[in-house]
């Protein structure tokens, strides 16, 4: 289907492993565009095709085409050359409870250097509510704590340890198996960044039962 210099493709809509058939389904939607003002555009976002609750299900659709439609290139300097946006969204859990999704981004809007990184969104099921790293973990674990555990297991560079010395902000999300970390670091230090997968009894002591 076209419309307004779009190409949109819905990928069949599928049921996940480790939930009832009926609970959640959920279809990728990919956006296809291109004009001389944002260059190329290739994005794909999850969305929620069948959930018992419609009003959490519109809840959730809303917040995430909303920022879908900030993927562009439309503000970039008109100098910039050949300016492109992509975003691959794979969905990594979606259960009763959560659903929980990498987007991986590769983009250049003009400036200096291209951007590729890969961060992640999570929704509660119930509330319909866009979730943040504090609000999933327990109640006797603060980010401080988690900055421990992620220094403790990262194999660090002499590069790196500076940056590893006072992590402030986290990129996450959920899988089938359990919470994955990551530092969130500046550009410049995007190399020293190594994800940490919360499984097992550390789940248990580091996130909420709700999301476990």
């Amino acid at each position: 289907m076209r419309s307004a210099g779009f190409i949109f493709l819905l990928v069949s809509s599928f049921a996940f492993a480790g939930a009832s058939a009926s609970s959640v389904k959920v279809e990728i939607v990919k956006v296809s565009k291109s004009n001389k003002k944002s260059g190329s555009v290739d994005i794909s976002y999850p969305k929620l095709v069948w959930l018992k609750d419609k009003k959490v299900l519109e809840k959730i659709n809303k917040q995430i085409f909303e920022e879908a439609k900030e993927w562009t290139c439309d503000d970039s300097p008109r100098d910039s050359e050949a300016p492109s946006y992509t975003v691959t969204a794979k969905v990594e859990r979606a259960d009763s409870d959560v659903l929980s999704y990498t987007l991986s981004f590769d983009y250049y809007c003009g400036g200096a250097y291209p951007e590729a990184y890969q961060d992640g969104r999570t929704f509660d099921l119930k509330t319909g509510a866009k979730l943040e790293l504090s609000n999933v973990l327990s109640d006797a674990v603060s980010i401080s704590d988690l900055a421990k555990e992620v220094k403790k297991n990262a194999s660090v560079s002499s590069d790196c340890v500076d940056a590893y010395s006072d992590i402030e902000n986290f990129r996450f999300h959920f899988d089938s198996t359990g919470l994955i970390v990551t530092p969130d670091f500046p550009h410049a230090l995007r190399g020293c960044e190594q994800e940490l997968h919360i499984i097992g009894a550390k789940l248990k002591t580091f996130v909420k039962p709700a999301y476990r």
